[in-house]
């Protein structure tokens, strides 16, 4: 009975490993300063195969020059997601803050793309892919 009782754990445990899905829409005006952090959420969903986020590389742009999804824009950090224990969650959320100030919204206020850029490995194989998120956002200069 305990062999089973492990057995299930085991599995469970292998399946709790989720994709990020998406970021959720930053909701007002962001008002940037030159200490202006904003906090970016992450929506994450189970999935059949083993999936791993290793770390996420945020950069910010301006939304009339933002036409590649995979571009990048200025770059804002790195985010590790090893080092917050991050890297492998199951369904449900979680949030980082990032640096996003006066050098990234760099244009005047207006509208700006935050892209994350996500390292991912997935499956047996562990097949590794980077994925793209972005997210639109209003911003003012302070």
């Amino acid at each position: 009975m305990m062999l089973k009782s492990l057995a299930v754990a085991f599995l469970a445990a292998a399946g709790a490993h989720a994709k990020i899905r998406f970021i959720y829409p930053f909701n007002g005006t962001f008002h940037a300063t030159d200490s202006s952090t904003m906090e970016v959420t992450f929506s994450t969903v189970n999935g059949l195969s083993p999936v791993f986020n290793w770390f996420a590389t945020f950069g910010v742009s301006s939304a009339a020059f933002h036409t590649d999804p995979s571009a990048l824009g200025t770059f804002v950090t790195n985010v590790d997601f090893v080092a917050i224990g991050k890297y492998s969650t199951g369904t449900g959320n979680f949030s980082v803050t990032v640096p996003v100030n006066t050098t990234s919204v760099n244009r005047g206020s207006g509208q700006y793309v935050l892209t994350a850029a996500i390292m991912t490995s997935f499956g047996a194989a562990e097949g590794t892919d980077a994925e793209f998120f972005n997210v639109t956002f209003d911003a003012t200069v302070a």
